[in-house]
């Protein structure tokens, strides 16, 4: 963890409100949830599952495992019930969905971008926080958390946020599907 990231998470989880962590493929998310989860962090994210593949299935097993709780798309209130308990959700805000949403610019191109995260801090009143990982020379994952400025729309800041990451390393930004597909 990198030396801030605790201190920032403690402060914004003292307040109370919960806590809406947005995050990105970037590094090796898996490895990421899996150290947080260990190091006593409760890990519980929005992700979508496939129950008809055995890959997916044996990565849900191991997420489980590890103390990764997973709440497929459309559980909203569910994470909203979890963020007004004053505890902690991760939702990606990298992805092209199916999910209501508007267009912001990506890499010069308009691209729709799901506003389930700027929803659930507008239902929740949740504290919000960027959270990311690279691989460093040596092999090992630093991972990192951010404050979300208050003065910008919080997809905004995590798209153009993204962008700066992703240019900074390209190799480790994982992406399976068309990014820019119009829905």
């Amino acid at each position: 963890l990198h030396p801030d990231a605790v201190q920032i998470y403690q402060q914004a989880y003292a307040q109370g409100r919960g806590v809406l962590f947005g995050t990105i493929h970037l590094g090796n998310w898996e490895l990421m949830a899996a150290a947080l989860a260990a190091r006593g962090f409760p890990v519980h994210t929005v992700t979508a599952q496939s129950y008809h593949s055995p890959i997916h299935n044996d990565l849900a097993t191991h997420r489980h495992r590890l103390g990764i709780q997973i709440y497929p798309p459309g559980r909203a209130r569910q994470c909203v019930r979890r963020l007004k308990l004053g505890r902690a959700m991760t939702i990606f805000v990298d992805q092209n969905t199916d999910e209501r949403g508007r267009t912001i610019e990506f890499f010069g191109r308009a691209t729709h971008t799901p506003t389930t995260f700027e929803r659930l801090l507008e239902l929740s009143g949740a504290v919000p926080l960027f959270i990311w990982n690279v691989r460093q020379p040596n092999g090992r994952y630093l991972i990192s958390v951010e404050a979300i400025p208050p003065h910008r729309p919080p997809l905004d800041w995590l798209t153009e946020r993204t962008e700066d990451l992703v240019r900074r390393y390209p190799t480790q930004w994982v992406w399976l599907h068309d990014r820019w597909a119009t829905r």
